[in-house]
């Protein structure tokens, strides 16, 4: 975990096995859902609570997953902007679980709880891994975090395209984006700069 303490607020950059951890240490099988939904496709925590089972379908070409956020921010007008995500297999897998066992319809939504209880189901799983491992720096760990490490995660380790992680996470510009971004990871730099003949 990189954590960033320059300015207002506390910035954290999560690892792919640190929201693992934090995902099992939820309080509940609905606020596990939440954070994957969050941690794996970059959503919002008032986005997390729109979703229904409706809202995830194959691509065209039937190769992947894709989830409809209805109603993401819109900072133009405030009506909310509908988008399309990736889904990873994995968390289709969870959510399809989780509506079998809840035995959801199409149209009932996975997290039904406000948004602000979202981020309190965030906070309590940091805490519930802060007493779990011993790491401080748990302490600091906040639902847009997760959206945070996601975009970092994409952009930087993965060195997806900027124009389609802007795209799927719902941001207006690219200038927009760039508070998410942290310096590279460790790894990044190694194996960019280690391919260079100095």
């Amino acid at each position: 975990m990189r954590i960033d303490t320059d300015g207002d607020r506390v910035k954290c950059w999560l690892g792919r096995s640190e929201i693992d951890t934090l995902a099992r240490r939820a309080p509940t099988r609905e606020a596990e859902l939440a954070i994957r939904i969050m941690g794996d496709c970059g959503l919002r925590s008032f986005e997390v609570i729109q979703i229904c089972p409706k809202h995830k379908r194959r691509s065209e070409d039937g190769s992947a997953w894709l989830l409809r956020v209805p109603k993401g921010k819109d900072t133009r007008n405030g009506t909310g902007k509908a988008r399309d995500t990736f889904l990873p297999a994995q968390t289709e897998q969870l959510l399809h679980s989780y509506q079998r066992d809840e035995s959801l319809g199409m149209d009932e939504q996975y997290i039904t709880v406000a948004p602000r209880s979202v981020r309190r189901w965030v906070e309590v799983a940091a805490k519930n891994a802060h007493e779990t491992t011993g790491v401080d720096d748990w302490q600091h760990v906040s639902s847009h975090d997760l959206r945070r490490s996601w975009a970092t995660y994409l952009l930087v380790e993965q060195r997806r395209n900027v124009r389609v992680v802007q795209s799927a996470g719902g941001w207006k510009d690219y200038d927009s984006m760039k508070p998410y971004l942290g310096e590279a990871t460790e790894q990044a730099i190694v194996e960019e700069l280690g391919a260079v003949k100095f």
